[in-house]
């Protein structure tokens, strides 16, 4: 997924350090507990710049497929 590694990159988050859920703003590993989104779902015309993508918790992430 390069749109993870833009997002990593962009931010300068290494793989195994902590960062935020954007929704919650609870702190999580990267590598466990966080997943990067899109904001405009790329099947809806989304690219995967660094401004269209999200850092979502599980608990998030179910929440805003849910909203779909």
């Amino acid at each position: 997924k390069p749109y993870v590694k833009i997002y990593l990159t962009y931010f300068d988050i290494g793989e195994t350090d902590t960062w935020y859920c954007e929704a919650c703003m609870k702190e999580f590993p990267i590598n466990n507990g966080l997943n990067i989104h899109h904001i405009i779902f790329r099947s809806h015309g989304g690219t995967d710049d660094v401004k269209n993508c999200i850092s979502l918790c599980v608990d998030a992430t179910a929440e805003r497929t849910h909203q779909i």
